[in-house]
């Protein structure tokens, strides 16, 4: 892999002529605020992406003990760094899965003839009912062991980019389903503290709190002035009220995303580059997941999630790590406002928030 006339400093100043624009094209201070931070944590990410000595680092701790996921081998790098070599990866892109699987849903009877190459090469998919039904827990598993479960040096390590041509579906030597990515030049690393944060604002998206995704929010900002809670209470206003208190897929995690960084906005806030990059990683994972879910014709099934999060929990206890409060809250939000967390405009599977409460799920947090 060779990337031919991009170097740090070119990406910078491209960075500043679009940032010049923005300000001539933006309608207002606030505008071109949002505009600044978009381009900055885009030009970010880029530039993480040219270092081919990063990315190689990155592949290797990406790969290390995993166990539901497999990671295409970097196998070499040029002493200058301008070129590396890298395995191919198996399988079948995720985004080219999906059109096929798509297809099939539309024209079922044509589907052997059509994709007679590619199930010769790729003999799982001979049963697509069977990938529809698996891929979405395959996709599950694999966003939790990267997003929650620390390794032995007390964090936990993510691909930056998981967008749908990142990584391909393959299967494990017990013929599963198994994601394996590539292009590993932008990875996330989290603190145990970290991830009890980013557990304590998924549980508080998924039940509708828009209190503790507020809190979320603003921690993350590193807010810390005197009339924080008052920002808190506003942007909770904001969040029920553009958000969870309407008709608002909020499946569609990109646009999700958006609409709390634009409330952010409003309130003078902005993520660190690295806690926005972590928050892009984890929507785009999750996207991937909505869009498998949907091929099944059910919604997004949290419960293997709900399920990943004690295992989760206790490498975080053994760290010194108290992970009560991450879930605690969405769990007692859920239980006392039924009504909002499992309406229909949250399109996620949680009509098990009862059963988890009464079997105690709570109690093993505290």
């Amino acid at each position: 892999m060779i990337k031919n006339g991009l170097t740090p400093e070119q990406l910078k100043m491209e960075e500043e002529i679009f940032c010049r624009f923005a300000k001539e094209l933006a309608d207002s201070p606030e505008e071109y605020a949002k505009m600044r931070g978009q381009l900055k944590s885009l030009y970010h990410d880029w530039a993480g992406e040219l270092n081919f000595f990063t990315e190689m680092s990155n592949n290797k701790l990406l790969a290390q003990g995993a166990k539901r996921y497999k990671v295409a081998d970097i196998t070499d790098i040029a002493e200058d760094g301008s070129c590396i070599i890298m395995n191919k990866a198996g399988g079948i892109k995720m985004d080219e899965l999906m059109e096929i699987l798509e297809d099939y849903k539309a024209n079922p009877s044509q589907f052997a003839q059509k994709y007679a190459k590619q199930i010769a090469e790729n003999p799982f998919l001979a049963n697509p009912e069977k990938v529809i039904q698996d891929l979405p827990n395959t996709l599950l598993k694999a966003f939790d062991e990267q997003f929650m479960f620390l390794n032995k040096g007390g964090q936990t390590i993510m691909h930056g980019d998981p967008h749908m041509g990142n990584f391909f579906i393959t299967v494990d030597k017990h013929g599963k389903l198994i994601p394996e990515f590539i292009d590993t030049g932008n990875c996330v690393s989290r603190t145990g503290v970290q991830v009890k944060d980013d557990i304590s604002f998924f549980s508080n998206y998924f039940v509708g709190n828009s209190k503790g995704v507020a809190e979320y929010l603003v921690k993350q900002s590193g807010y810390a002035a005197a009339d924080k809670q008052k920002i808190i209470n506003a942007m909770t206003e904001d969040i029920q009220e553009n958000i969870f208190g309407k008709l608002h897929n909020v499946s569609k995690f990109s646009d999700v995303q958006q609409n709390l960084m634009t409330i952010m906005e409003k309130y003078g806030l902005q993520m660190a580059p690295e806690n926005a990059t972590a928050m892009k990683a984890q929507m785009q994972f999750f996207s991937a997941i909505s869009s498998a879910s949907r091929l099944t014709g059910d919604s997004f099934d949290i419960m293997p999630l709900m399920k990943d999060i004690p295992r989760a929990s206790l490498s975080m206890i053994k760290s010194g790590i108290n992970p009560c409060r991450a879930i605690k809250d969405a769990l007692n939000f859920a239980y006392y406002n039924q009504t909002q967390a499992v309406g229909t405009a949250y399109q996620f599977t949680i009509k098990d928030v009862d059963r988890i409460v009464n079997n105690g799920a709570i109690d093993t947090f505290v």
